[in-house]
């Protein structure tokens, strides 16, 4: 009976549930710009974010094997980035960089 709970609870986790959307406010920049107010939006737990920076908008998606991609909102292809952390607890993600309380899963 234990192992096949524990099954079940390794299967759900993987599973990347779906979540209310949550948004939380950070500081963000967008390559070399100032830093400036931001908010993130995760949609899928550990899998889909969208970061909206002043006028433009930012999605993020995970795949799970460490694959992350990136895109501006209204280009139509995505762009396979490499997460970095930086000074000042920063995260970047291609373009983006944000610092703050980062909902990432």
């Amino acid at each position: 009976m234990q192992a096949a709970l524990g099954c079940s609870l390794l299967s759900s986790s993987m599973a990347a549930p779906l979540v209310a959307s949550q948004t939380t406010a950070l500081r963000c920049r967008l390559g070399d710009q100032p830093w400036q107010s931001c908010a993130i939006t995760m949609h899928r737990r550990g899998r889909h974010w969208e970061f909206n920076v002043g006028d433009e908008r930012i999605e993020i998606r995970h795949d799970g094997s460490g694959l992350m991609q990136v895109r501006r909102w209204m280009e139509s292809t995505w762009q396979t980035v490499q997460p970095t952390w930086g000074v000042q607890q920063t995260l970047c993600w291609g373009p983006i960089c944000a610092r703050g309380d980062l909902p990432l899963d």
